[in-house]
C-alpha cells in the first residue's frame, strides 16, 4: 500500500513519489474511501502491481474533487491478474484531467469507472499494453458530464473499451457512443522511456498528446 486515507475532508494529495518493488503482490499507489473535496494533484505512482489509485464513494454529496496532472505507471515486471490504472466506483463529483494511466498487464485496465455522477473525465492518457486490456472499462454510462478529448489505446485487437459493451476498435466506439469520445483520439502516445524501473512517462515533443 502506498498512501491509505480512509473518512477524510479537504485531503490535498500533491507532489509525491511513490515507487514500488518490482517484486511486490496486490499494491495499490493510493486508497481513497469515503473522502470529501479531496485533491490528488501532481502524483507520480510507480511499478504498481495491481491499481494505480482506487476511490470508492470518492466525494460523496460534494461537487468539487479534482485529480489532475498524475502519473499512474503500472509497468511493472511483476503485475497481478488484473491492473487497474484507475478504479473508481460510486464516486460523484469528480473532476479527472490531465492524468496517463499506463499498464501493462495480460489483463489490464486503463480506467474502470462505474455507477459514479457528476463526472468530467477530459485530456487523458488511458494506454494498455496487454493481450487482454481494456483502454477504458465503463459499466454503467450515465454519471458522465463529459468524457471526451482524451488519447485511448490498447493493445487487444479484441477489446479495445468497453462502454456498456465492449467494442473492438476506436472506430465502433466513437461511432456508437453518442455524445462522449468525439473529440478523443486513439494513438501511441511517445513517452520518454519505458525502461522497467526507470521509466519516465512524460511526452516526448512528437507526443500526439
Amino acid at each position: 500500500m502506498g498512501l491509505y486515507t480512509y473518512y477524510q475532508t479537504n485531503d490535498t494529495i500533491m507532489d509525491n513519489t511513490i515507487r514500488f518493488r518490482a517484486s511486490t503482490n496486490l499494491t495499490y499507489g493510493i486508497y481513497n474511501y469515503y473522502n470529501l473535496n479531496y485533491h490528488i494533484e501532481r502524483n507520480i505512482i510507480a511499478n504498481f502491481s495491481y491499481m494505480g489509485i482506487y476511490s470508492y464513494a470518492y466525494n460523496i454529496n460534494s461537487t468539487n474533487a479534482t485529480v489532475y496532472n498524475n502519473i499512474f505507471n503500472g509497468n511493472n515486471t511483476y503485475v497481478y491478474t488484473y491492473q487497474y490504472g484507475m478504479y473508481m466506483y460510486y464516486t460523484n463529483g469528480v473532476n479527472i484531467y490531465h492524468n496517463t494511466m499506463y499498464c501493462a498487464g495480460s489483463n489490464a485496465y486503463g480506467a474502470y469507472i462505474s455507477y459514479g455522477t457528476n463526472m468530467n473525465v477530459k485530456n487523458n492518457i488511458f494506454h494498455s499494453t496487454g493481450v487482454s486490456a481494456y483502454c477504458i472499462y465503463i459499466p454503467s454510462t450515465g454519471g458522465f458530464n463529459s468524457f471526451d478529448y482524451n488519447i485511448l489505446y490498447s493493445a487487444s485487437a479484441t477489446t479495445f473499451a468497453y462502454w456498456g459493451a465492449i467494442y473492438t476498435d476506436f472506430a465502433s466506439l466513437k461511432a456508437g457512443v453518442t455524445g462522449y469520445h468525439q473529440k478523443s483520439l486513439s494513438k501511441v502516445a511517445n513517452f520518454v522511456s519505458l525502461t522497467n524501473l526507470a521509466e519516465d512517462l512524460h511526452l516526448t515533443a512528437r507526443s500526439p498528446a
